[in-house]
């Protein structure tokens, strides 16, 4: 065998061994989204509960969390809870898709940015099966910007309304970014440190937001 055949030989085995390498890492545990969402300096939790009764949690309901084209997976638990942990700043898209047979909506996502170094805090409100939301003309939240000290407690009113401007029996979705206190379903903040934060209230492509100064 000659020198040249030798070596196109030994050139074509590491092209095909670069290729398998490709191969099976987009195949592999990478899948067909490139793999989990990659560690950073944000975090991502929340609750999942339904839009029609605020104190009723949905356990197991699939949630994912995708940054093109990293995707991660997490289940609720019996309290509706889910944490992707520490995961890189971006623009995301949360997901969720409720277990069957719970009468929920499956087309339930919202998209929005983690900024670097911010802890963002969820409750996701899963509409109705079939709930029509070309009725929702608006969503309201109150109180606008309010100021309040470490320990101390308020509670937001999210509401959306439909083009008769009468309220509708559906509860809007909340995402609290940065964490400067604690955030429970129907809308009560608890402020456990300084800073400010920025709470959104979202149905459907109807949202609004509001500032949270926490101080000393």
């Amino acid at each position: 065998m000659s020198g040249s055949v030798r070596r196109w030989q030994r050139r074509g085995g590491l092209l095909l061994l670069a290729m398998g390498v490709v191969a099976a890492v987009g195949c592999g545990g990478a899948g067909i989204t490139g793999g989990s969402v990659p560690i950073g300096t944000s975090r991502v939790r929340g609750i999942v509960t339904r839009a029609d009764n605020l104190s009723q949690p949905v356990s197991g309901a699939q949630v994912r969390l995708s940054i093109a084209p990293f995707a991660s997976d997490r289940t609720s638990d019996a309290q509706g809870a889910f944490d992707f942990g520490r995961v890189t700043e971006g623009f995301f898209r949360c997901a969720i898709t409720p277990p069957e047979g719970s009468g929920l909506s499956l087309d339930w996502s919202w998209d929005y940015t983690v900024p670097r170094d911010t802890d963002m805090f969820m409750i996701a409100a899963v509409l109705p099966s079939g709930f029509d939301l070309q009725r929702v003309e608006r969503v309201s939240l109150t109180p606008d910007s309010p100021a309040i000290r470490v320990g101390e407690t308020v509670r937001f009113q999210a509401t959306a309304f439909d083009q008769n401007d009468q309220p509708i029996a559906a509860a809007p979705s909340l995402l609290l970014q940065n964490e400067t206190g604690t955030l429970r379903p129907d809308g009560t903040f608890i402020a456990t440190r300084t800073g400010r934060s920025r709470l959104f209230a979202r149905i459907g492509d109807r949202s609004v937001g509001v500032n949270i100064e926490v101080l000393p």
